[in-house]
């Protein structure tokens, strides 16, 4: 993933967390999740309807089924080791980031560090 699918990327992502107000997450267990109603996590906005499944659900972002689903979703063959570990860190900033008031400002503080770390800009 060249430097500007990666900005494609990571604006999808952060734009449609902070565009949604609040994580992902099942209400009953508190668990993140890839879709959960309207509400989906910086990982599942990158999977499309037809590379979406349910049983997505079960499993981290790193674990084959659910790269294949984002790499199919993208049209990409195969993600690198360091653009899975991007991605990876671009979850977990939705899933560590405390869910209350502040969720947005947090969310927000810890994308801009991920964006600079990787050259790239915070377009939110």
């Amino acid at each position: 993933m060249n430097i500007e699918n990666m900005q494609l990327v990571f604006d999808k992502a952060t734009k449609g967390i902070i565009g949604q107000g609040k994580k992902s997450k099942n209400a009953t267990t508190g668990e993140c999740m890839y879709r959960c109603g309207n509400l989906r996590c910086a990982i599942g906005f990158l999977i499309t309807d037809a590379n979406y499944s349910d049983t997505l659900e079960t499993k981290a972002f790193y674990e084959k089924e659910v790269v294949k689903a984002v790499e199919d979703s993208l049209g990409t063959s195969s993600f690198t080791d360091s653009e899975i570990a991007f991605l990876d860190r671009l979850q977990l900033i939705h899933d560590n980031t405390s869910d209350n008031s502040t969720f947005i400002y947090e969310f927000k503080k810890r994308a801009t560090q991920l964006a600079n770390e990787f050259n790239l800009k915070c377009n939110f």
